[in-house]
């Protein structure tokens, strides 16, 4: 397996570079990662229409040592229509991600 330093998302089949982060995978990670024990652990914490304002949400989350994921939606999941970015954190971050992002984002 191999997993990315940006966002700890794991990797199988070959894969050696994040899609989603753009960086190289590496065999191991030292520290802890936005995926816990496994994907049950992600909250959505913003549902933004454009992948650009999910960007924004995600560097705002990081700078604040919060790591997130930004998951385009393709199909419909659940209430979520087709064309929005979701932006993940781990669920252990939900609350302060939710008052870092009101005085940024409202």
């Amino acid at each position: 397996m191999a997993y990315c330093p940006e966002c700890g998302a794991e990797f199988g089949g070959g894969i050696r570079r994040c899609p989603e982060c753009r960086v190289d995978l590496l065999d191991e990670l030292d520290e802890p990662t936005l995926y816990d024990n496994s994907d049950e652990n992600l909250v959505l914490i913003r549902e933004s229409a454009t992948p650009d304002e999910a960007a924004r949400i995600k560097e705002v989350l990081g700078k604040h040592g919060i790591l997130s994921v930004v998951e385009e939606v393709t199909q419909a999941k659940g209430r979520a229509a087709p064309g929005k970015t979701h932006v993940l954190v781990n669920q252990k971050d939900e609350a302060r991600s939710q008052e870092l992002l009101k005085g940024q984002f409202g």
